[in-house]
């Protein structure tokens, strides 16, 4: 009797262990197989416009932080809840006296916003949200997805005014006045900048 019970215990143990084991595996291989975010392949373009004609201006910011990269089933949902901060000092449109003003006298006259900080979210196929926090306010705007290879391309469109910056965008206005006329020769600053962005979320 005290021999089968012995077997029974070892039994037990043997299949308890080799339960753990597959499990683990399982962990492992999902891990393995799992997307996760190259933190240092983000990108992010921004366009402004300026004249009645609605000329574009653009550039970009050189510097992005991801402070939570994770891994995910899909390429996509490894974007899900992904949070960024970006350096204002870091904008960069290839016109020192432009990125100057843009610093000092859009970004400057606003409350706490040094860094830019952002959270992205994927709703959908292919669609998406961006909540930014810019001058102490929190809003979100759509976003689209599309992929390129193991590069995930993603837009949408900021309206400024839902982020409570008259003030900083009267300044920049009155900064830019005479550069901003155009052929009628009348000065308009756009109140919507569209934003392009793109990462690598590669299979690990």
């Amino acid at each position: 009797m005290k021999s089968k019970l012995k077997f029974l215990l070892i039994a037990v143990m043997v299949l308890s262990l080799s339960a753990c084991k597959n499990a683990k595996n399982d962990s492992e291989k999902t891990a393995e197989t799992g997307f996760t975010v190259v933190d240092s392949s983000a990108t992010i373009k921004w366009t402004a416009y300026k004249t009645t004609e609605k000329l574009p201006v653009s550039g970009v910011f050189k510097t992005i932080n991801i402070t939570n990269s994770k891994q995910a089933e899909t390429a996509e949902l490894a974007l899900d809840s992904l949070q960024f901060s970006i350096p204002v000092s870091s904008l960069f449109s290839n016109n020192p006296e432009r990125d100057g003003k843009l610093k000092d006298l859009f970004f400057g006259i606003m409350a706490n916003t040094s860094l830019l900080n952002g959270t992205i979210h994927v709703e959908g196929d292919k669609m998406g949200s961006l909540e930014v926090v810019m001058n102490g306010v929190t809003k979100s705007l759509p976003l689209t997805f599309t992929t390129a290879g193991d590069t995930i391309h993603f837009s949408g469109v900021m309206n400024l005014p839902e982020w409570n910056v008259t003030e900083a965008f009267a300044s920049l206005n009155k900064a830019c006045f005479d550069l901003h006329k155009g052929k009628d020769g009348i000065s308009k600053t756009w109140d919507d900048v569209l934003i392009e962005a793109s990462v690598v979320s590669i299979k690990k």
